[in-house]
């Protein structure tokens, strides 16, 4: 084998090394990537059904405050 074709072997087995060294930061930045998707899924499980007690919290809330102020005199002082 020439000098030449062994440099050309090297520079080439240099490339391929410096290509796996890149794959693999991008494959644990994948993976960093999926662990933070992951944390996100799991707040939003627990965030969304928050959002649906606190929207049926609000409609109890009204319903039992329009049922208070209907009772009320028109015009008659609030005593707390």
């Amino acid at each position: 084998m020439s000098i030449g074709k062994l440099g050309e072997q090297l520079a080439r087995r240099a490339e391929l090394d410096m290509l796996k060294s890149q794959c693999d930061g991008i494959l644990a930045q994948m993976l960093d990537a999926h662990q933070k998707i992951e944390g996100v899924e799991a707040l939003q499980a627990k965030a969304l059904p928050l959002g649906d007690r606190l929207t049926a919290l609000s409609g109890s809330a009204s319903t039992d405050a329009d049922g208070q102020f209907q009772g009320r005199p028109a015009g008659g002082r609030v005593i707390c």
